[in-house]
């Protein structure tokens, strides 16, 4: 969204998922798997996708260096 503003910005929140819908189905919930054999779909992925070439980007560019004084 274009909204700048979140109202939990500056708070620390801390929760766990207590329901999972997928394909219109409650398949999670309250600590219970519901989910069906069967009714799962394989989707192919690269080994290695975008999110870890972001996730590597990010961890070298925090990576301490430095400063000539």
């Amino acid at each position: 969204s274009k909204n700048d503003f979140n109202i939990f910005e500056g708070r620390t929140v801390r929760g766990i998922p207590s329901h999972t819908i997928s394909q219109g189905r409650v398949v999670f919930a309250r600590g219970e798997l519901r989910a069906e054999a069967g009714t799962g779909r394989y989707l192919k992925r690269p080994p290695f996708g975008p999110q870890f070439e972001a996730a590597a980007k990010r961890s070298a560019d925090l990576t301490p260096t430095a400063v000539a004084r």
